[in-house]
């Protein structure tokens, strides 16, 4: 067990830190808005995948779960579906999704699994005879990556670029195990560097999900604040005429809606500013606008008219 325990650690714990931020990513995915959504999403169910993969592969699994066949069958599914998350996140950039052959590798992608996993549920083909698939798409990925980047080097951000960056390395570790297996034919199995590629992907997670997150952030305060600056009048602190229109076209639209609109105004205004001053007139102006809207106690929209 010691043996065992100290040969496949580092691939177990690293499998099982990827599984567990996969899954928080793909519940964040769920609470945020635009385009983020997707693409966390997609990364989430990567990391996911390739989390399962490596534990899978580990024999540390063993040790407590005898189930040697279920350990087998998910990790093999992980491994052949891999490409088609990381195709499918890489779609979610416009780089690659104007890319028709990127598009097109996709539902090649997705056809390989669904014919993969009938051959192996059927028990025609074994997954072990199969992996030559999987070693193609991610050559293919390696290559494309590296084409796009290099031809779109000039419209691709700081941001995406450390994606591709990413995309390429982890590739590129999995392809040292492809060429290793097809080589030297080990007999410790096929899984020795993807597990650094996948330990790479774990710090680009981490740094992905810190970005996400403070982006998110932003874009949610900045258009909070841009909707408070379009309706809300600067002075007495309620609505302007824009949110007036805004809440008569809500009404407008709802036939069965009822109720009342009172326009109010304050008299003498003009003897306040030339007796007082015009602070002072602007001063009665935001007094009488909160008691207005207080008094109105969320059953109506106060809002400065004119």
């Amino acid at each position: 067990i010691y043996s065992i325990v100290n040969e496949h650690a580092f691939a177990a714990f690293t499998g099982l830190i990827s599984f567990v931020l996969g899954l928080a990513m793909v519940a964040s995915s769920a609470i945020l808005n635009g385009g983020m959504r997707g693409r966390l999403r997609w990364l989430g169910l990567a990391a996911v995948a390739g989390g399962l993969w490596t534990i899978s592969n580990s024999t540390i699994c063993q040790i407590f779960f005898d189930r040697s066949v279920l350990i087998s069958f998910t990790g093999y599914s992980c491994f052949f579906i891999l490409p088609l998350l990381v195709i499918g996140f890489l779609l979610t950039y416009d780089t690659f999704a104007n890319v028709t052959f990127m598009r097109i590798l996709y539902w090649i992608a997705l056809a390989a699994d669904v014919a993969v996993l009938i051959l192996q549920i059927s028990g025609i083909i074994y997954w072990s005879k199969l992996l030559w698939i999987v070693h193609c798409e991610v050559i293919t990925i390696l290559i494309s990556t590296l084409i796009i980047s290099i031809i779109k080097h000039q419209a691709i951000g700081r941001r995406e670029m450390d994606i591709y960056i990413a995309i390429i390395l982890i590739s590129a570790f999995i392809a040292a195990d492809i060429i290793r297996y097809y080589v030297f034919r080990p007999d410790d199995g096929i899984v020795k560097y993807s597990v650094y590629g996948l330990f790479i992907m774990l710090i680009y997670l981490t740094y992905s999900v810190i970005n996400v997150i403070r982006d998110n952030f932003v874009q949610e305060t900045r258009s909070r604040v841009y909707k408070e600056l379009a309706f809300t009048d600067g002075m007495t602190h309620i609505g302007n005429r824009s949110a007036y229109e805004a809440a008569m076209e809500n009404a407008r639209s709802m036939p069965s809606a009822s109720g009342y609109i009172m326009i109010a105004d304050l008299n003498n205004l003009k003897y306040i500013n030339d007796t007082y001053g015009h602070l002072f007139g602007d001063e009665v102006l935001s007094k009488i606008a909160g008691i207005i809207n207080a008094n109105l106690n969320g059953r109506g929209i106060a809002g400065r008219f004119g």
